[in-house]
């Protein structure tokens, strides 16, 4: 396995761990939901919802990362879903800037910004792989 897998490998790791930090904040949200009024409820468990699916489709990234760096002809779907996830955290940052520039300092912005540099370093690193393969 070359260095480039291994980092590809250590890096899916790492998105694992994002993907359980979207799983342990949206249930700390969805916990939290009950003592909030009925419009803050509603939008909580909206929110909530869409963290578990969001911690899902990195629990899926990650599985897609392992494989492409045990197998480096599959490396392709950990591609597409890097760059995938660098326009989504991308946007949302910038739709946090638009709407509240005060959210951007709150630890749960800390999630959006690891995601953005993990996808980042994925897709360089997966790039790497494929020009190993390349040759």
């Amino acid at each position: 396995m070359s260095s480039s897998q291994k980092t590809v490998k250590i890096i899916s790791f790492l998105l694992f761990a994002v993907a359980v930090l979207f799983y342990v904040v949206g249930g700390v949200m969805l916990a939290g939901a009950g003592s909030l009024d009925d419009s803050a409820r509603s939008t909580a468990f909206a929110l909530s919802m869409v963290l578990f699916f969001e911690g899902l489709i990195y629990i899926v990234y990650a599985g897609l990362g392992i494989r492409g760096a045990n197998n480096p002809r599959k490396i392709g779907g950990f591609r597409v879903l890097s760059v995938f996830a660098i326009v989504i955290d991308a946007l949302n940052i910038g739709s946090s800037a638009m709407s509240n520039p005060a959210s951007l300092a709150q630890p749960t912005s800390l999630i959006v910004y690891a995601s953005l540099v993990l996808s980042v370093a994925g897709f360089v690193a997966s790039g790497r792989v494929v020009k190993e393969l390349d040759r």
